[in-house]
């Protein structure tokens, strides 16, 4: 029975000459796995972070769906023509492609990431763009780290807790960009002169505690040289 659904493409690999494997994060079905035969001859391509609808079959059982059809329901024109803001869609995709696993329907994630990509679509501040991006990630995940104490100004990131504790130690962090977050946490507020590149590494850094086999390395150094340096 042919099914139809939008998604979010995060992931695409060569499967023939003409045809790919790709993953979307499906409005309907979490990620999910199809060959798309022939799609490499159609007029136009499939970019990370676009938004399709899709005509598709896939048996209950079977780890891949065929897509008979797929056609890109909006073009983010701002995206397309800025080479910056494609360098940070394949960022965002490779973070969706390593955080959600999950084959079931999830209405608060899926519409967080469309209004995600229509504000990287008309933004001018791509830095900062990111970083809210993943601090609001983070909440959509579930792992908003816990303000201990109204002073604090210390980030325990393998307990996920702001606090006051100085003891040293290889998964805490104490310094400016670690105040940058605590108030974002505080006031949904991101300081325009933070340290956008070490609030970037502290969130990563905090996932890496809290994602099994999370590792950002290749995509993160692009990012750090087009977007930091």
């Amino acid at each position: 029975m042919k099914q139809v659904d939008q998604g979010i493409l995060i992931h695409r690999i060569n499967y023939s000459e003409n045809s790919l494997i790709i993953t979307l994060f499906t409005s309907s079905n979490g990620v999910q796995k199809f060959i798309s035969k022939g799609v490499k001859k159609k007029p136009g391509n499939l970019f990370p972070m676009g938004i399709y609808e899709i005509d598709y079959y896939k048996k209950p059982t079977a780890e891949l769906g065929s897509i008979t059809n797929i056609v890109q329901i909006k073009h983010h024109f701002g995206i397309s023509n800025s080479p910056i803001k494609q360098i940070i869609s394949f960022f965002i995709a490779d973070l969706l492609k390593q955080t959600q696993k999950s084959e079931s329907k999830d209405d608060n994630t899926f519409n967080f990431i469309t209004n995600a990509i229509q504000k990287l679509d008309n933004t001018n501040n791509v830095s900062c763009f990111l970083c809210v991006f993943i601090l609001e990630y983070i909440d959509t995940l579930g792992i908003t780290p816990y303000i201990e104490e109204e002073n604090s100004n210390c980030f325990d990131l393998e307990k996920g807790v702001f606090t006051s504790n100085k003891t040293d130690s290889d998964n805490k962090i104490m310094n400016k960009s670690v105040e940058s977050i605590i108030d974002y946490y505080k006031n949904n507020k991101l300081n325009p002169k933070s340290n956008f590149k070490e609030v970037l590494n502290i969130c990563l850094r905090y996932l890496s505690y809290h994602i099994p086999n999370f590792n950002m390395e290749k995509s993160i150094d692009i990012i750090r040289e087009i977007l930091y340096d």
